[in-house]
């Protein structure tokens, strides 16, 4: 099977920037109940909270699926060697998550393979995406 590549090959995505961020439940497994829901977001503010270079601005989550605005800050700590990439990040928050929700009564719960993201380029589009995760 053929790989391909879903992020941008010029952007490092370890820089500063603002990501409109979508991460969608597999088809044909459990979704989000009220108990799965508080869990997941508990686990994701622990995720960003292991970071000091990333802020999460608005934060979303339904029955299948999770919506966020994150924000790269690299002003906000030293620099260091190997700084998180958005891919990075996610992939940690999915597994960290999958575990703790199978765990929890969920037995069969999956993430979609990937995720979507979009480097929010100005305060418009910050605006827009602000108001999908009213």
């Amino acid at each position: 099977m053929n790989s391909t590549r879903t992020r941008l090959a010029n952007v490092n995505y370890s820089a500063d920037h603002f990501y409109f961020i979508k991460i969608e439940i597999a088809p044909n497994t459990t979704i989000f109940d009220h108990s799965s829901q508080l869990l997941t977001q508990s686990i994701w503010f622990e995720q960003v909270n292991r970071y000091s270079i990333i802020y999460s601005h608005h934060f979303f989550i339904d029955a299948n699926q999770l919506q966020a605005i994150l924000e790269w800050r690299s002003d906000r700590v030293a620099p260091y060697k190997n700084p998180v990439s958005l891919t990075k990040f996610i992939a940690q928050f999915k597994s960290k998550s999958t575990v703790f929700l199978r765990k929890n009564g969920a037995s069969d719960f999956c993430w979609q393979r990937g995720f979507f993201e979009r480097i929010i380029r100005n305060k418009a589009e910050f605006d827009h995406f602000k108001q999908k995760l009213k």
